[in-house]
């Protein structure tokens, strides 16, 4: 079983400028990467292990940036300072993860915990019958679409 090891990232909300479709972007500054061979191997694992997943219950990826290019993919922060990064682009994921959702609630009922579970697990066994662990399982990794629906993310990067 490839288990695939952690590395920091951070997530954004992305819009598409022609088509004002939203989707989650996944980025790391690029020399970052370039710095560490552990971080390259780690970006490439989980696009391979998002590319090769195809399941209700795990986040989808639209489009990666590649590694090879450096100019296309730049990113301006709130400073206006442009940094070079590296990114995945995801579904977007509307209803934020299930930890947002018990915070706001306190407690989930005996029936929405089962719903949940049930999902994860039938996401974990997809996961492991295509030889994938997920070796972060925690309520931040547990994102919730426009339907309310459980989608397993964060796969090591």
């Amino acid at each position: 079983m490839r288990t695939i090891t952690n590395v920091e990232s951070r997530v954004i909300k992305g819009t598409n400028l022609v088509t004002g479709k939203k989707y989650g972007l996944k980025v790391m500054y690029k020399d970052e990467i370039d710095r560490s061979p552990e971080l390259k191997t780690a970006f490439c694992n989980e696009v391979r292990a998002l590319k090769n997943m195809n399941h209700p219950n795990i986040v989808k990826i639209r489009h990666h940036s590649s590694l090879k290019r450096r100019k296309n993919e730049i990113l301006t922060d709130n400073y206006g300072d442009s940094h070079h990064v590296a990114y995945i682009s995801l579904e977007y994921l509307k209803n934020g993860s299930l930890k947002d959702l018990i915070m706001e609630q306190e407690k989930l009922s005996e029936e929405a915990t089962r719903y949940y579970f049930l999902q994860l697990l039938d996401a974990l066994e997809y996961m492991h019958l295509s030889d994938f662990s997920h070796t972060d399982i925690k309520v931040d990794n547990l994102m919730l679409n426009a339907q309310y629906n459980l989608k397993v993310i964060d796969f090591g990067f």
